[in-house]
């Protein structure tokens, strides 16, 4: 998970860190914003275990490798 910034669907957000801090304050209000969206208040230290508990699924030992083509 963590090799491939930038996060969000359209590469809105460069680091890891900035999409728990999105989360944290309920994304950013927007008429197609769900209402389940809520603010998660997490503290600093839950904040930087989301982060590395993220990072740490990035796992090893698999082949992580772009296709070189897509189908038509």
């Amino acid at each position: 998970m963590a090799k491939h910034p930038p996060y969000m669907h359209d590469g809105s957000v460069p680091t890891l860190q900035a999409a728990v801090e999105h989360y944290d304050v309920g994304g950013i209000a927007n008429p197609w914003l769900s209402t389940r969206v809520c603010k998660l208040d997490l503290s600093p230290a839950e904040k930087q275990a989301l982060v590395r508990f993220l990072e740490a699924l990035s796992g090893e030992g698999y082949a992580d490798t772009a296709p070189t083509a897509f189908p038509e």
